[in-house]
C-alpha cells in the first residue's frame, strides 16, 4: 500500500510538470525601436534640416536627457531612432519634452505595457501622444511616427 501511495505521489507530480506547455520555452521580444520623422505643418518630413533633437524627461527628480540617432533609409530619406525611449515607458505614463537645439517643440507621451502571451513575453505601445493629441495610430510607410512641428 506504502508503494503505491509513492507510485501515484509520484505520478501525480511527473503529470504537474508535464502541464506546463511553457517549461524550457525562452520566447522574449523587446520593446520596439522607437522611429519618427519630424514634419512641418504640411506633412513634409523636415528631418533632414533639423540638428540636436533631444528628448528631456524627469526621472525621481532628476532631469534626464535621451538623444535620438538621426538615420537615413534606404530611400534616402532622414528619420530618427532610438532604442532607448520605450524602455522607460514600461507600465508607467511618460511625459518626454522635445527640444531642438533646446528650443521646446512639444511634449511626448508615452506607455507600453508588458504582455505575457502564449509562452511569451512582448511589449505592446498603449498610449503615445504628442502635444495631447494622439498618434498612435499615424505612422507612414517606413513605420516611422510623424511629430508635427511649427
Amino acid at each position: 500500500m506504502k508503494n503505491l501511495i509513492m507510485l501515484l505521489l509520484i505520478g501525480f507530480c511527473v503529470a504537474l510538470n508535464s502541464c506546463d506547455k511553457c517549461k524550457g520555452v525562452d520566447c522574449f521580444t523587446p520593446v520596439n525601436t522607437f522611429m519618427f520623422k519630424i514634419v512641418n505643418q504640411d506633412s513634409k518630413n523636415i528631418s533632414n534640416k533639423v540638428d540636436s533633437v533631444r528628448f528631456v524627461y524627469v526621472e525621481n527628480g532628476v532631469s534626464k536627457i535621451i538623444t535620438p540617432q538621426k538615420v537615413t533609409n534606404a530611400t534616402n530619406e532622414t528619420l530618427f531612432a532610438s532604442n532607448d525611449i520605450g524602455w522607460i515607458a514600461i507600465e508607467k505614463l511618460v511625459s518626454f519634452d522635445l527640444q531642438i537645439k533646446q528650443v521646446s517643440k512639444g511634449n511626448l507621451t508615452m506607455k507600453h505595457i508588458k504582455v505575457n502571451k502564449d509562452c511569451c513575453t512582448y511589449f505592446e505601445m498603449e498610449t503615445l501622444t504628442f502635444k495631447e493629441k494622439s498618434i498612435l495610430k499615424t505612422v507612414d510607410k517606413d513605420y516611422c511616427f510623424l511629430l508635427t512641428i511649427d
